[in-house]
């Protein structure tokens, strides 16, 4: 009885996340109320807040699911922590991209998915997994030895929220969000590469700003970082 019990709450949950996106969806953020989730859902409004809470937590859990399938991905990469970071900065991109309007709707009339990186929201997951690549590639004397992990995540997160922010308003492309994702990891990795790493690093940072003009229009104007510190 029990296990019925928690697969039906469980099946339930679903239900709710996926009417609220229908939602969100269709009509934006604003329609999302309580009512009309439980009527989508076809359940009553004290089980959606029995089961997840008021719309906030609904918005949160639906940032969360994102979160689990984006961190997924990651869970037994075996790359090197180079090409990991760019994957995880260019996957949370995908992810975005992949319900984009629902994605919009919550960057662009929500703070839970602007909080600072590594707080609640579709940041937290790839500000972890960012980390990781950085103590991974210090561990493998790819970077400068002594610096946090978790600071060089969090200014990549950084760069990349501030993307992510222009693109839920609509002033840059879906292509140019993924773009500027992997250009914000590289970046930060030209500015604390070792010596033996950093020409290869510019050339890729290089190509990758060239894509990134050819999709803006705009001239090539980036501070060139290789020997600064983060």
């Amino acid at each position: 009885m029990t296990g019925l019990r928690a697969t039906n709450k469980e099946r339930n949950r679903r239900q709710i996340l996926l009417a609220a996106a229908t939602i969100v969806e269709e009509r934006g953020l604003a329609a999302m109320t309580m009512r009309e989730i439980a009527r989508c859902a076809q359940l009553s409004v004290p089980t959606i807040y029995n089961l997840i809470g008021g719309t906030n937590d609904v918005v949160l859990a639906m940032v969360t699911s994102q979160n689990d399938r984006y961190g997924a991905q990651f869970e037994n990469s075996t790359a090197n922590p180079e090409d990991r970071a760019v994957a995880a900065v260019t996957g949370l991109a995908d992810t975005m991209l992949e319900h984009r309007t629902v994605t919009r709707e919550i960057i662009g009339h929500s703070q839970t998915m602007l909080r600072a990186a590594g707080g609640p929201g579709i940041f937290s997951k790839a500000t972890e997994v960012l980390t990781g690549c950085f103590r991974q590639a210090e561990n493998e004397g790819l970077i400068r030895a002594h610096l946090d992990p978790a600071i060089l995540a969090r200014r990549t997160m950084g760069m990349i929220i501030a993307s992510a922010h222009s693109w839920a308003n609509n002033d840059s492309s879906d292509a140019a969000l993924r773009v500027e994702a992997e250009h914000a990891v590289l970046l930060i990795i030209a500015a604390v590469s070792m010596p033996a790493g950093r020409d290869r690093i510019d050339a890729r940072l290089r190509e990758v700003e060239l894509r990134l003009t050819n999709l803006t229009g705009a001239p090539d104007q980036t501070v060139r970082t290789s020997n600064a510190s983060p």
